[in-house]
C-alpha cells in the first residue's frame, strides 16, 4: 500500500511537506534556513489497516525541486504501548528510535515503508508518532515538525482541508460553495454528514441539503470531497452563524469540521451577463441581425425597465422590437433572461449609445453598444484630384485683359483634365475682369491641381489648413487676378435616386475687397437637364450686401473646411461650374473630395 503524500488534497494517511525555496546556494548565507527548503507535515494525522505484509509506502511529494543536496532525520515515537520490531517496523529501519532519509539535489519525492503487525486489541486503535528532528544541507526543519499514523482495526474518519469564513451571505440566498476532504479505513456503515443551521451539503456540488449519508462505495483510495455553502433562508436571524460539520459512521468516533459566515439582509441587484459586440454597419432605415445578452434579479421588488437609445431596439422574443422592454422581477430572480437588441440607424456615422437597466431599489446598470451608419449610397461621379500629376503652382503665358481658355503647360500645375473613367474631367477657363498696368500677372500662382497644401506666400501657419480632405491633391484658387473658372463632366444621373453632389471647401479667412470693376468674389453653380442653373454658393465683397449672408468678409465658413451640398432629387444630367475671382496673394480658395452620389 502506498500513501502519496502532498501539500494539499491529501488521502487517508497522507504526509507532506511543505517546500520553500531559497537562494543559489553557490552563494554565502549566515544561516541553513537562507539557501534550503523548509519541510513541513502538511497534516497531523492518517490511518491505515492493521495486518499488512506488504508494508505502507509513505511518499512524501515536494512542491518543487530541492537546489542542493540534504538530509533529514525523522524520529519514531510509538504509542499506546506499541513496540518496535514486535509490532511494526520500518524502512529505513528505526530501530535506534529514529531513521534518515537523504535528499539528493533535484529532488521531487522521497519516501520510508511501515510495516503494521496485527496486534491491535478489538475495536482498538494504536498510533505511532513521526517528528522531523534535524536537516542537513538543502533543506532545514519547518514548523509543522509532528504527524501522526493510526493503525486501526475499526472505522476511523479523519479530515483533511480547514475551511475558510463564509464572509457574508444573504438572507435567501446561498454562498458559493467550500470543499475538504473526508477520509475513513474499515467503514462498516454509511458516513453521515451533518450540516448545522444554515449551511447545506452535497457530494457533487449540486444537489444541497442538511444532511449526506454516503455509502463505502462513494469513496475512492478511503476519500472522498464534500462541498459545503452557507445557505441562510429569507427569515434567517442576522448577524454571525457559526457550527461544525459533523462527520458520524458506526463504531467510529465522530469528527468536526467548523464553519462560519455572517447573515445579512438582501441587497438588491440587477445582474447583467453583457456579451453585446459592435453591431458593425447598417444602411439608415435598415436593421441590423439581432444580438442577445442576459438579465438576472437578484432580491429584487419592482420590475426591471431596460431602455435601449436612438438607432437601437430591444425585445423579449426576437418579433416585437421597440424602444424599452420590461421584466417581470419575479420571474427573472435568479434565472437569467435573454434580452435581444438590435442596431436601426438614423444617420450616417459612428455611433455609441449606453443601454440602461432599472428596478427601484436596485442601482443601475448600463453598458455601451456601438454601430455604424453606412452611407446606402453609390458613387455615380467623383474626383479628389488625384490622377493628374500635381504641381506647386500655375504661370498664364497670354494676357490677361483677355479673356481665354487655359491649356496646361509643362512642370506646372494642371488646370485641364480628360477623364479616362476614373476621376471627373474638367477644363478651366480665364475670364478678364480687371485692368492692370503689367497684364501678365499670373505667375506661378496657386491655381490648378496642387500636390499639397500652398506652401509659398501665404504659409499654412497663416491660415491654410495642413491637409486637404481626401487624399494629397486638391485644386488651388489664388491670387487669380480675374475669373478661374472649372467646368467639370457633364454627368448622367438617369436612373438614380436621391442624388446629391457634395464637395469640400476651403475659404482663406483674410479681408476681401470690393471694386466697381471686378469685386473679390467666389461663386459654385450646378448646371441640370443641360440648361438650368442652380445656385451653391454666391459670395461676393459688394458695398451693396456688406454684412449679409453672402458677403464674402464674414462667411460662416471662413478658415475651414466646410461641406457644401444640393439635392439633386428629379433631375436627369448634372454639371458643376466653380468660379474664384481675387487680387491678392493672402486671398486663397481651395476645393477637394467632389461626389455625385444616388441611390439606384
Amino acid at each position: 500500500m502506498k500513501l502519496i503524500v502532498k501539500y494539499i488534497n491529501s488521502i487517508i494517511g497522507i504526509l507532506s511537506l511543505l517546500l520553500v525555496l531559497g537562494c543559489d546556494s553557490k552563494n554565502e548565507f549566515s544561516t541553513l534556513e537562507e539557501r534550503g527548503v523548509a519541510l513541513n507535515f502538511a497534516i497531523d494525522e492518517g490511518a491505515v489497516q492493521e495486518n499488512n505484509s506488504e508494508g505502507v509506502e509513505i511518499s512524501i511529494a515536494f512542491l518543487a525541486k530541492t537546489i542542493e543536496a540534504g538530509t533529514i532525520d525523522i524520529e519514531v515515537l510509538p504509542l499506546n504501548g506499541l513496540v518496535y520490531g514486535t509490532d511494526f517496523t520500518t524502512d529505513p529501519d528505526a530501530s535506534s528510535g529514529k531513521f534518515t532519509l537523504n535528499v539528493p539535489a533535484g529532488a521531487t519525492e522521497l519516501s520510508f515503508t511501515v510495516f503494521p503487525a496485527n496486534v491491535i486489541g478489538e475495536d482498538d486503535i494504536k498510533s505511532i508518532a513521526f517528528r522531523l528532528l534535524s536537516a542537513t544541507g538543502g533543506v532545514f526543519v519547518g514548523t509543522q515538525q509532528d504527524f501522526t499514523l493510526h493503525i486501526t482495526d475499526e472505522p476511523i474518519i479523519l479530515i483533511t482541508d480547514d475551511l475558510t469564513g463564509f464572509g457574508d451571505v444573504e438572507q435567501g440566498f446561498p454562498s458559493a460553495s467550500q470543499s475538504y476532504t473526508v477520509s475513513v479505513v474499515s467503514l462498516t456503515d454509511n458516513l453521515v454528514v451533518t450540516a448545522p443551521d444554515n449551511y447545506e451539503v452535497s457530494a457533487d456540488n449540486t444537489a444541497f441539503s442538511s444532511s449526506l449519508s454516503l455509502a463505502a462505495s462513494a469513496f475512492t483510495d478511503g476519500e472522498t470531497t464534500i462541498y459545503v455553502r452557507m445557505s441562510p433562508s429569507s427569515s434567517a436571524t442576522l448577524g454571525v452563524s457559526s457550527g461544525s460539520i459533523v462527520h458520524s459512521a458506526t463504531g467510529a468516533s465522530d469528527k468536526t469540521q467548523a464553519v462560519s459566515g455572517t447573515i445579512i439582509a438582501p441587497i438588491p441587484a440587477i445582474i447583467i451577463d453583457e456579451s453585446l459586440t459592435d453591431f458593425g454597419g447598417a444602411s439608415p432605415g435598415q436593421q441590423s441581425a439581432r444580438q442577445s445578452y442576459t438579465v438576472e434579479g437578484h432580491a429584487l421588488s419592482e420590475d426591471v425597465v431596460v431602455t435601449v437609445p436612438a438607432n437601437f431596439e430591444v425585445s423579449t422574443d426576437t418579433i416585437s422590437f421597440s424602444s424599452s422592454a420590461t421584466l417581470n422581477y419575479t420571474a427573472i430572480e435568479g434565472n437569467p433572461t435573454n434580452i435581444y437588441v438590435r442596431f436601426v440607424p438614423t444617420f450616417i456615422g459612428t455611433i455609441s449609445e449606453t443601454i440602461v437597466h432599472n428596478s427601484t431599489g436596485a442601482p443601475s446598470v448600463n453598458f455601451t453598444v456601438t454601430g455604424t451608419g453606412e452611407d446606402p449610397s453609390v458613387t455615380i461621379a467623383y474626383t479628389s484630384f488625384e490622377e493628374p500629376t500635381g504641381g506647386t503652382g500655375y504661370t498664364d503665358l497670354e494676357t490677361q485683359e483677355l479673356s481665354h481658355p487655359l491649356n496646361n503647360n509643362v512642370g506646372d500645375a494642371p488646370v485641364d483634365f480628360t477623364s479616362t473613367g476614373g476621376e471627373l474631367g474638367f477644363d478651366s477657363n480665364f475670364v478678364a475682369t480687371r485692368i492692370f498696368n503689367s497684364p501678365n500677372g499670373l505667375d506661378n500662382e496657386p491655381i490648378g491641381v496642387l500636390d499639397g497644401i500652398p506652401t509659398g506666400s501665404p504659409s499654412p501657419s497663416s491660415g491654410l489648413p495642413t491637409a486637404f480632405t481626401d487624399g494629397n491633391q486638391g485644386f488651388g484658387f489664388g491670387d487669380t487676378d480675374g475669373i478661374i473658372e472649372v467646368t467639370f463632366d457633364s454627368v448622367d444621373i438617369t436612373g438614380y435616386t436621391q442624388v446629391t453632389l457634395s464637395l469640400d471647401m476651403f475659404i482663406r479667412n483674410t479681408s476681401y475687397e470690393f471694386s466697381s470693376s471686378a469685386p473679390d468674389r467666389v461663386r459654385i453653380t450646378a448646371i441640370v437637364d443641360g440648361g438650368t442653373v442652380l445656385s451653391i454658393i454666391d459670395l461676393e465683397a459688394n458695398e451693396t450686401n456688406a454684412g449679409m449672408p453672402n458677403d464674402l468678409d464674414i462667411y460662416s465658413g471662413l478658415g475651414m473646411w466646410t461641406p457644401i451640398t444640393l439635392d439633386l432629387s428629379g433631375f436627369t444630367s448634372v454639371q458643376l461650374v466653380v468660379e474664384v475671382d481675387t487680387n491678392f496673394n493672402s486671398e486663397v480658395v481651395l476645393i477637394d473630395n467632389i461626389q455625385i452620389k444616388g441611390l439606384n
